[in-house]
């Protein structure tokens, strides 16, 4: 579980708010099994939106949005997750380098060489976390698996393709 506190305001001055909205972000999270807010649970929802969660594949990040929480009042939000949860440690850098691999494929020389499977796969995990948050594990579980093959993958594409630059005269990559 965490517990996120947010403490009542201190001072006063005139035309000061009496109702204040919070947005919570917890980045690099994996996704909880239940969220609340001042001990009411929280719903997901796929966009942000008031009084509810969301979780985002993209850059595996938790949001929590509550409006009109009364400013003299201490906001906690707990987040409890479930009892086996993957690690998802090294997630982030994974999915960014693999994006970058797939955009360096797709707008270099090497374009017209199709992704292999396990690259395409392995960059689409972000999506399907997004589309489907509750299988998490098994998408985070395909990316780490996934991720090992891909290096290879990467290497075959560079071994096999040749470019050529005139008759009789071949560049090949290493």
């Amino acid at each position: 579980s965490l517990t996120v506190s947010i403490l009542t305001r201190d001072g006063t001055f005139a035309g000061m708010i009496d109702k204040r909205n919070i947005s919570i972000q917890l980045y690099g999270s994996v996704i909880p099994y239940v969220v609340y807010i001042n001990g009411m649970p929280v719903a997901y929802y796929a966009h942000i939106a008031n009084h509810k969660w969301n979780y985002s594949g993209a850059d595996l990040s938790l949001h929590i949005r509550a409006d009109e929480i009364d400013c003299n009042v201490k906001t906690t939000a707990i987040v409890h997750y479930p009892t086996y949860q993957v690690d998802g440690s090294g997630m982030s850098g994974k999915m960014n380098r693999i994006k970058n691999v797939v955009s360096l494929l797709k707008n270099s020389w090497f374009g017209g060489a199709p992704l292999p499977d396990v690259v395409s796969a392995t960059n689409q995990v972000p999506l399907h976390i997004e589309y489907n948050p509750a299988n998490f594990n098994q998408y985070v579980n395909d990316l780490f698996n996934n991720y090992k093959k891909v290096e290879e993958a990467i290497g075959n594409i560079l071994s096999d393709k040749k470019l050529s630059i005139s008759e009789g005269t071949t560049l090949t990559t290493n």
